[in-house]
């Protein structure tokens, strides 16, 4: 049963819906403006509407109806679409002697010509300019319906009535399936990046870090020492370039300087006054300035500065396979390589040609038996010999870097066993995952600068690091084999394992952009 006939019924015309003549879908001409004018007595000019069967066993048949352009103008019903079964429609002329048209009537036959004059077939356009119409029609009335009734929806509402009458059973669900995947509509998806935007930025996490240092006597003017800044993970995400998507390049630490800040009223202090430390992005041997707070345009959350640990390394790799390839798969692959640079028809005879020619078609013919005979070890067998597989070496990618450091901290007095503890809880806080707003979502841990640093600077003669994120923390809290504690609580000592990896591999490029061309003053990464 259609939302008109329970609904809006008071409001069909007949058992019909028809809109009125000032609704501007109502009037339409047929391809061509087929039937516009009569071929009989007076120029007579016409434009077509419908009127769509809204109740009883008729619903979604289409009445095809003319006006005329005198004065008053008159209407006539030419004909019907009666929709079958399986949503089809057959064109029916209206055959009443007093109301109906004539066989040979132009209306009539601009509705039921196969061909027109050159051949091209035009029923099954004119048969779907009338059912676009009729459903435009069937939308427009119940939409203008509802919104006089004050309901909701109504643009919802339309689309619903149009389907179930102008469709079959079979249509509807075929349409309902498609609309589960339709993408979603730019409003839709600009909602669905507020709410994702919204749900990731105000995620559940700590604001406020600290600064801190192990052991509290660390001096970087005569110590060198390794620094680990915290910072917001950021996304590369992908822009959009003339008609390709590329994704965006992540910015180095490049070189930096620890600076001492002697003003008592910056929130960061002096490393020197053994209260804190503050490192910043700099040109090779610039101090910098940092009262930002900023690893360039990245907000430090917190830095955690320790004694260099033993056991420090580096292993930079990249990754290289073993390949073949025979002669019959190379004479393959170059005819795929030139079809897809646009060589295809030479190609091909260049195939033909190798393929005859003494070595290669005999290479041919015999991985070709092979292929055929498997498990035959025929060239063995018939030659003594295998086919040349041309085996090399070849560059499959580059490979992530990882690095893990250990460190023992044993405190000495009460203030440098809060530096610990702030330590590990800041590492661990930092390195686990944020839960979103609405816990829709789930953000992605902080991640890490990672530095060597001699005499303040970052030091020339240690690898540097790309931003890292921290993968595995693992905590020994009796490292000497037995349980251990100050009368206040603390361990008398922590053995605190820490392990990362770099967010993306090393290129070339990025020694020289690191250390600002600075070739070999610097071992870099």
């Amino acid at each position: 049963m259609s939302i008109a006939e329970t609904k809006y019924n008071s409001a069909l015309k007949d058992g019909y819906m028809e809109l009125d003549d000032d609704d501007n879908n109502k009037y339409y001409d047929l391809p061509g403006k087929a039937g516009s004018e009569s071929t009989t007595g007076e120029k007579t000019t016409y434009q077509f509407y419908n009127k769509v069967d809204a109740t009883g066993g008729d619903q979604g048949n289409i009445q095809v109806w003319s006006k005329d352009d005198k004065t008053p103008p008159g209407t006539q019903h030419i004909g019907t679409y009666e929709k079958d079964a399986d949503g089809s429609y057959t064109f029916k002329r209206n055959d009443n002697f007093f109301t109906g048209a004539k066989a040979d009537d132009p209306r009539v036959l601009a509705l039921e010509q196969p061909n027109n004059d050159d051949g091209t077939k035009i029923r099954a356009k004119t048969a779907q300019v009338v059912q676009e119409n009729a459903s435009q029609n069937v939308k427009d009335w119940t939409r203008k319906q509802c919104e006089a009734a004050g309901g909701t929806n109504c643009v919802q509402e339309a689309e619903k009535e149009s389907n179930d009458l102008m469709l079959s059973e079979k249509q509807n669900q075929a349409l309902n399936e498609a609309a589960k995947n339709e993408p979603a509509t730019a409003e839709e998806l600009e909602e669905r990046e507020k709410t994702l935007t919204s749900d990731v930025d105000n995620a559940q996490m700590r604001k406020d870090y600290e600064d801190i240092k192990y052991p509290l006597t660390l001096n970087p003017e005569y110590q060198d020492f390794i620094q680990f800044q915290m910072v917001e993970y950021v996304p590369r995400q992908f822009k959009t370039k003339g008609k390709g998507t590329t994704i965006n390049p992540r910015n180095t630490a490049g070189l930096q300087t620890v600076i001492g800040n002697k003003d008592p009223g910056n929130k960061r202090k002096s490393l020197l006054q053994g209260a804190g430390n503050a490192i910043v992005t700099g040109e090779a041997g610039s101090a910098g300035d940092y009262s930002d707070e900023k690893n360039g345009e990245r907000k430090i959350l917190a830095t955690m500065t320790l004694p260099i640990p033993a056991g420090i390394g580096d292993q930079n790799g990249v990754d290289w396979g073993q390949h073949q390839v025979n002669q019959l798969e190379a004479a393959i692959a170059g005819f795929a390589g030139d079809v897809t640079a646009g060589g295809g028809q030479g190609s091909m005879k260049d195939l033909e040609g190798a393929a005859k020619s003494t070595a290669t078609g005999e290479a041919v013919r015999a991985g070709t038996i092979s292929a055929a005979l498997s498990g035959t070890a025929f060239t063995q067998r018939e030659y003594g010999a295998v086919l040349n597989k041309n085996m090399e070496l070849l560059f499959n990618g580059p490979r992530l870097r990882g690095f893990s450091f250990t460190f023992r901290m044993s405190p000495r007095d009460p203030e440098e066993a809060k530096a610990v503890k702030g330590i590990i809880r800041q590492f661990k806080q930092g390195m686990s995952p944020k839960k979103g707003q609405t816990f829709t979502f789930i953000k992605a841990p902080h991640t890490f600068f990672i530095g060597y640093y001699h005499k303040g600077s970052t030091s020339p003669w240690l690898n540097m690091f790309k931003e890292c994120a921290l993968e595995s923390m693992t905590m020994n809290y009796t490292p000497d084999g037995q349980y251990s504690t100050f009368y206040d609580g603390p361990m008398t000592s922590y053995e605190m394992q820490l392990s990362f990896k770099e967010l993306e591999p090393v290129f070339d490029s990025d020694y020289d952009e690191a250390t600002g061309g600075a070739n070999n003053e610097f071992i870099g990464y």
